[in-house]
């Protein structure tokens, strides 16, 4: 039997793009070439595409300075097929152009499968406003999401900073808030602060993080901070409920006050899976993790992160459609404690697409 050529997309014009180049090496450095052919390629910072097959004794960062072959998805996407005889796309981006749909509606129109959810999963798992609305409109037992405030716009109005006021004073009753960016992943622009200066937002560091990420054209989400063990459950398998997989629960002891991006990436934080969680608990996150994967309408790997409160309390953070697959990433730890390989973990991605 023929092997399966697989194209590794990698690194992309967003603010993950190095995350997504150490995906790519990793994907590519543990795949089983005894099934598939693999090759890479590179989407760059200004969105033009280059191909190589990377020799493994180069580190992966000089990539873009040895020789690449340029490559335009617009003008050469018959090349997807025909030249270059792709029969899979592996998507190993991460950030809006990889995990938010657009990749999906190019590879989609060009007829090429691709690894992970399709358009419409891609479009609503990277907005974690519409993601949350999402989870609520599934009415889960035992599962809450923590009180929210969004904004968006080119800057703060009257009308934002009244409603700020209103959501730090009434609204919640948390010491800390939560400001992150809608559709940032990694743990980039999220801001953990004290909510002890509601009366003048306009001063305080609340005021400042909704500015940054205002500046960066993305929605913000405002959210009541949540004290509790933070666990995360991927699930992998296509839209068939049968065939979906929740692996073992893990917990994240983060080396520092939070998981930051610092914290994910240094492989100095501890994650433990599976999680220290009681049977009922870690069964009900499976069973959750599951039920919106498949309402989603996930393919392949996804991975939802909760917090578990001290009284027994199960809230809802985010779901994951493209989650990292780097060395220190949680999935292939996640897969480790179900008893797969690195390489098995990545073969299981693969044959999802069907």
């Amino acid at each position: 039997m023929s092997k399966k050529r697989v194209l590794i997309v990698c690194g992309g014009p967003d603010s993950e793009h190095e995350i997504s180049l150490q995906t790519g090496q990793a994907v590519y450095e543990h795949i089983d070439q005894s099934l598939f052919d693999p090759e890479i390629c590179v989407i760059n910072k200004d969105r033009s595409w280059s191909w190589k097959t990377p020799e493994l004794d180069k580190p992966f960062v000089e990539w873009s300075s040895i020789s690449l072959i340029p490559f335009s998805l617009t003008t050469g996407s018959n090349d997807l097929k025909n030249r270059y005889e792709v029969d899979i796309v592996f998507n190993a981006l991460h950030g809006q152009y990889g995990e938010g749909g657009y990749l999906q509606a190019i590879l989609d129109q060009i007829g090429i499968k691709y690894t992970g959810s399709g358009m419409q999963a891609s479009v609503v798992g990277i907005d974690k406003e519409l993601t949350q609305q999402f989870v609520l409109s599934l009415n889960l037992k035992r599962v809450q999401i923590p009180k929210t405030l969004v904004l968006e716009g080119e800057s703060l109005t009257q009308k934002d900073s009244l409603a700020l006021t209103d959501f730090l004073h009434q609204k919640i009753t948390s010491k800390q808030v939560v400001i992150k960016s809608a559709t940032g992943g990694s743990s980039l622009d999220v801001f953990i602060l004290p909510n002890n200066n509601w009366s003048k937002p306009i001063d305080s560091g609340i005021y400042k993080a909704i500015k940054t990420i205002l500046a960066t054209g993305e929605k913000v989400i405002i959210q009541e901070f949540i004290s509790g063990l933070e666990v995360t459950c991927p699930v992998l398998g296509d839209r068939r409920y049968h065939d979906q997989l929740a692996l073992p629960v893990g917990l994240i002891k983060p080396v520092g006050a939070w998981f930051d991006h610092h914290a994910k990436y240094s492989g100095e934080s501890e994650e433990i899976f599976p999680a220290p969680l009681d049977t009922k608990t870690a069964i009900l996150i499976r069973e959750k993790s599951r039920r919106i994967h498949t309402a989603l309408g996930c393919r392949g790997l996804s991975r939802s992160d909760f917090i578990v409160t001290s009284e027994g309390k199960i809230y809802f953070l985010e779901i994951n459609t493209s989650p990292g697959l780097t060395p220190n990433s949680l999935c292939p730890k996640a897969a480790a404690a179900h008893g797969w390989s690195y390489t098995e973990l990545i073969t299981k991605i693969i044959q999802a697409v069907g």
